[in-house]
């Protein structure tokens, strides 16, 4: 039998390689869709991170229930695991593009219209991070650090981003850097919700051009 931490490198190391489309894709959905394939008793979706048990994901991960146990512990530690990754890697992408390019308030646009130009399909299936925001507020510490990390590392590269646009005369000069960054993260937060609710691309560019105007009117 695998070793079973040499199993879940494997499963974390196609998720880094291949992207959350994978093992995960539908598992990450913004209600923690969780899904086991195949045509087993078991096949089927679980909404819904308390309607999910450990049972539905280690038939869904296709692993025995000692290995979930022995690597994490059951049910909320995978739960965690997975979290503090998607976020990472979310964060990592937006702060990559927001970089990248041609010029600030351009990397700015990006981030906001990134949602506008997903597949509607892919829009519908939501946010992990936005999703425990709802589920869970600001009840549970773990998950809340967790979401708070992540604010504070977009939050400061926006900031930095506001800073330089300011500098090279795209944004006005009497923009507040800290109080904006926390708008664009608000409205980042909003458009993905709305986008869960089924709203059209047209309405998310619309969104994100009326957001853009604060920077520059």
């Amino acid at each position: 039998m695998r070793d079973n931490t040499a199993l879940i490198q494997d499963l974390f190391g196609s998720i880094a390689q291949e992207g959350w489309s994978t093992k995960f894709n539908d598992a990450l959905a913004d209600d923690l869709v969780w899904v086991a394939t195949g045509s087993s008793p078991v096949a089927g979706t679980y909404e819904g991170y308390d309607a999910t048990t450990t049972d539905d994901l280690r038939h869904a991960m296709k692993i025995g229930r000692q290995s979930l146990y022995d690597s994490f512990g059951g049910e909320r530690p995978l739960y965690l695991e997975v979290l503090q990754r998607y976020n990472t890697e979310s964060v990592i992408a937006q702060i990559t593009d927001l970089r990248a390019a041609k010029s600030p308030l351009a990397g700015i646009r990006n981030l906001l219209l990134a949602l506008a130009e997903e597949p509607e399909k892919r829009r519908k299936l939501g946010c992990m991070g936005v999703a425990a925001i709802c589920a869970f507020g600001d009840e549970d510490p773990e998950i809340t650090a967790i979401g708070h990390a992540s604010s504070v590392v977009l939050g400061s590269a926006l900031e930095e981003a506001l800073h330089k646009a300011k500098k090279m005369g795209e944004a006005k000069p009497s923009l507040d850097e800290r109080a904006v960054a926390h708008f664009l993260q608000s409205t980042m937060v909003g458009m993905k919700v709305t986008a869960k609710a089924g709203a059209s691309s047209e309405v998310l560019r619309a969104i994100a051009a009326t957001a853009l105007k604060v920077l520059t009117v």
